[in-house]
């Protein structure tokens, strides 16, 4: 799948699709984000997969502090 965005895509998709709902009331976010990235492979939209995918990495990286250490670099497939 190397290289191949649409077939990773939809590889992704089913793994996505696989996973089981959290419990109520555990987990909802990551749930939702879940969801989201899953909408988001399906219309195979690649400026929009990437500017979630760069949302959640600056939000993991704020969240550990690590904002001094990082800068935001384009995905491969973003590269063309």
């Amino acid at each position: 799948m190397r290289g191949d965005f649409k077939s990773s895509a939809q590889h992704l998709a089913a793994c996505l699709t696989r996973m089981p709902p959290p419990d109520p009331g555990v987990e909802t976010d990551e749930w939702a984000l879940r969801q989201q990235a899953l909408s988001l492979l399906r219309t195979g939209d690649r400026t929009a997969i990437a500017a979630f995918l760069h949302d959640r990495e600056r939000r993991t990286i704020a969240a550990y502090g690590l904002e001094r250490f990082w800068r935001p670099t384009p995905f491969p497939f973003e590269l063309g």
